[in-house]
């Protein structure tokens, strides 16, 4: 049985990366629904949106309110949202604090498209009732 592929919303800084994920997640098959500049403008997208994202892809170091809080706001929030985390380089005291915060998974920036395939719907599959 196909399962459908999960909505995704994405919050990151930096406009142009941005723009490439949307367009790379759409390519793959993703259907992207939000996309923020930083974790407020995510919190508010989300607040007035009619239904919510499966996956929340976070970009870790944002301006306004970093993927941390945005992290911890969205598990208290939204809890059905599942959480990847976006770092442009590895470290594992960030991957700590960041699953510690309430993240699924981190990613790397620089990561193939394979890899955020896999990793988005590994995330997906671990949804309650899936």
């Amino acid at each position: 049985m196909n399962v459908p592929y999960p909505t995704v919303a994405i919050a990151d800084d930096h406009a142009l990366f941005r723009q490439a994920a949307v367009t790379v997640l759409s390519q793959i098959g993703f259907r992207v629904i939000l996309e923020a500049a930083d974790g407020l403008d995510l919190l508010s997208l989300l607040s007035h949106h009619d239904s919510l994202p499966d996956i929340s892809v976070v970009d870790i170091d944002m301006p306004f309110l970093d993927g941390y809080e945005t992290t911890r706001r969205l598990q208290r929030d939204y809890p059905s949202i599942k959480i990847i985390a976006l770092t442009q380089f590895y470290d594992s005291d960030k991957e700590r604090c960041i699953l510690q915060a309430g993240a699924d998974t981190m990613l790397t920036k620089g990561s193939d498209p394979d890899v955020w395939k896999a990793a988005i719907l590994e995330t997906y599959a671990t949804r309650a009732g899936n």
